[in-house]
């Protein structure tokens, strides 16, 4: 019977954690870069551990960013496959993961998540700016309109107006803080989410296109 870790980086290969008002103090001390973390909004799909299936999450996470080049894998899983990069310093979920006995993790799991509130919530207008975001590009507002946009056939032409302005406000806000404040635009993805021309295609199953005329955006299951 298995009662200690044989560090085979397999429950790291899986995706990282979820992070805890208890990690805060990782993020503040630049132990765990905000660059290296991202959010998964309200209204996001998103994977249920306990019931080991995707949902519609009812409210944000924070996690750490996935490499890349390995699928979901945490960032922080060293190279070769089979080490913590920041073992001394990882976050609760780490400390509490045992793959031989989750008890303890599931337990905590939905308890005192960290949100870009406790990041964020007293710096002057960068708060406000996330606000506006969620205000503007909310999962419900979309789902809506992608709802519609479905009974329609595709053919809701208002429906799809106000989806593309919703893209391209997303994408609009990437650009300005990549030009204006290249360091901060790092952590974009933790300030307002993945982008929208990330998510609503897997989410949605949506063609999305940007030609002269505007937007085209259609349910990939409707003929076109």
């Amino acid at each position: 019977m298995q009662t200690s870790c044989t560090q085979c980086g397999e429950c790291c290969r899986k995706g990282g954690p979820a992070l805890h008002i208890e990690d805060k103090f990782l993020i503040m001390q630049g132990k765990l870069p905000a660059s290296g973390l991202f959010t998964l909004r309200k209204g996001e799909v998103g994977m249920d551990p306990v019931e080991n299936k995707k949902i519609i999450l009812e409210e944000e996470i924070i996690k750490i960013q996935p490499d890349k080049n390995r699928d979901w894998a945490c960032i922080h899983l060293s190279e070769k496959g089979d080490a913590c990069e920041v073992y001394d310093t990882r976050p609760v979920e780490c400390r509490l993961l045992k793959c031989w006995d989750t008890r303890a993790l599931l337990a905590r799991y939905q308890e005192d998540r960290l949100t870009r509130k406790d990041i964020f919530g007293g710096v002057e207008g960068l708060w406000d700016l996330i606000e506006d975001h969620e205000k503007r590009c909310g999962y419900d507002t979309i789902r809506n309109l992608v709802e519609t946009l479905e009974e329609q056939k595709g053919a809701d032409g208002e429906s799809a107006r106000k989806l593309g302005e919703i893209i391209l406000y997303d994408r609009h806000i990437r650009e300005v803080m990549e030009e204006k404040k290249p360091e901060m635009a790092k952590m974009a993805d933790l300030l307002f989410g993945r982008p929208l021309m990330q998510t609503l295609p897997v989410m949605f199953d949506l063609k999305i296109e940007k030609k002269e005329s505007g937007w085209v955006i259609k349910p990939r299951r409707i003929p076109v």
